[in-house]
C-alpha cells in the first residue's frame, strides 16, 4: 500500500485538524479580509441543523455540541437523519511491554442521543487478508455505509447493510489510489479518488456506477491527490478540495468553478443546497484552522466567526 501524506490524517476529525501538508502543493492561508459571520442568527438559514466534526466533538452550526466517543478516528461522517455518526475505530493494544498496535479495524455506528455503540464491520473477520478498513460514510437513505478496504497491493469500496450486517464487496474497476472517503448520491453514484488517466503518481476525482464501475474523471489536476469529493443534495454536482482551494463541478465533468481560495486537505466538512463548509488555515506557529462558509456559486465567502478556531502544534 502506498506511502502519502494522508496517513498523518488517520486522527484528523476526531481531534480537530492536522497539520499535514500535500509535498505536491503549499497550504494557502485564508484572506486576511473576509467578511465575518459574528451571530448565529446571521448564519445562512440552510446552515443552522448542519452539523461537522470539529475539535474532538461534533458541532452543529446553530452553537450545540456533543462529545465524540473515546475511540473515534479517522474521517467522520454525520447521517443524514443527524442521529448517527459512523467512524473507523482502531484501539492500540499493549502486552508484555510491547510497543501498543492496533490489534483490529472495526467500522462503527454510533449514536449521538442514546451513546448505544454498533460494530458494523470487523476487519479480521470480514477481510482477514486487509491490513485496514477506513473512511466509512453513510448512503442518503442512511440504510448502508460505503466503506474503504486496504489490501497489501490492492485498494477497494465494499458497502454494509445497516439492518442486517450483509457486506458486499464493489469490485471497483479501476485503480483506487488513496485512503479516500467515498461519498454516495440518491442515485447511488459514487465519487472517490482514483489513478489518472496518466498513470503514475497522478491522482484524480473520479465518478462510480453504484457497483463501482468507473464512469469518468471529474477533475484533471496533474498532480497527485486531489481532496475529497462531496455530491450536492441532488446529485448534481461534487464539491472538492484542489491546490487547498475550494471547487464544485457537475456530474458529467463541466461548469467546474472555484467556490473558495483556501481549504483544508480533506474538502468540504458539510454541503447544502447553497453553500459547503470548509476549515482555513489562518495561521502558524501555532497552526490555527477556521471555519468558513462558501456559496456553491461562488458569490459569498465567509469566516464563521462565532465558533473558535482550532489550533494545534502539530507539524
Amino acid at each position: 500500500m502506498k506511502s502519502r501524506c494522508w496517513i498523518n490524517l488517520l486522527f484528523i476529525l476526531a481531534i480537530g485538524l492536522s497539520g499535514c501538508s500535500s509535498s505536491f502543493a503549499s497550504r494557502v492561508l485564508a484572506p486576511s479580509k473576509v467578511e465575518v459571520i459574528d451571530s448565529v442568527d446571521d448564519l445562512p438559514p440552510s446552515l443552522l441543523d448542519t452539523t461537522i466534526p470539529w475539535n474532538g466533538s461534533m458541532l452543529t452550526l446553530d452553537g450545540s455540541v456533543v462529545a465524540l466517543p473515546d475511540d473515534a478516528s479517522g474521517f467522520i461522517r454525520i447521517a443524514n437523519n443527524h442521529q448517527w455518526i459512523t467512524y473507523q475505530s482502531a484501539p492500540l493494544v499493549a502486552k508484555n511491554g510491547q510497543i501498543p498496535h492496533v490489534q483490529d479495524y472495526y467500522i462503527v455506528m454510533y449514536d449521538l442521543l442514546t451513546q448505544n455503540k454498533r460494530y458494523l464491520v470487523k476487519m479480521h473477520s470480514s477481510f482477514p487478508s486487509a491490513i485496514a478498513i477506513e473512511a466509512p460514510s453513510f448512503s442518503p437513505d442512511d440504510h448502508y455505509v460505503i466503506f474503504w478496504v486496504g489490501w497489501e497491493d490492492d485498494e477497494d469500496l465494499s458497502v454494509v447493510d445497516i439492518q442486517t450486517g450483509e457486506i458486499r464487496r464493489l469490485n471497483v474497476n479501476i485503480t483506487l489510489t488513496n485512503f479516500g472517503m467515498p461519498d454516495i448520491a440518491s442515485d447511488g453514484s459514487i465519487v472517490a479518488i482514483c489513478q489518472g488517466a496518466t498513470q503514475g503518481l497522478i491522482s484524480e476525482l473520479c465518478l462510480l456506477d453504484s457497483q463501482g464501475k468507473f464512469i469518468r474523471y471529474l477533475t484533471t489536476e496533474n498532480y497527485s491527490w486531489p481532496g475529497y469529493g462531496r455530491f450536492t443534495p441532488d446529485g448534481q454536482y461534487v464539491v472538492y478540495e484542489s491546490r487547498f482551494r475550494l471547487y464544485i463541478v457537475k456530474r458529467d465533468g463541466t461548469e467546474r468553478h472555484q467556490i473558495a481560495p483556501c481549504s483544508a486537505l480533506f474538502g468540504p466538512l458539510a454541503v447544502t443546497d447553497n453553500y459547503a463548509i470548509t476549515a482555513c488555515y489562518i495561521s502558524q506557529d501555532p497552526d490555527c484552522y477556521a471555519l468558513f462558509a462558501a456559496r456553491l456559486d461562488g458569490n459569498d465567502f465567509r469566516r464563521i466567526g462565532y465558533i473558535p478556531p482550532y489550533c494545534t502544534t502539530e507539524r
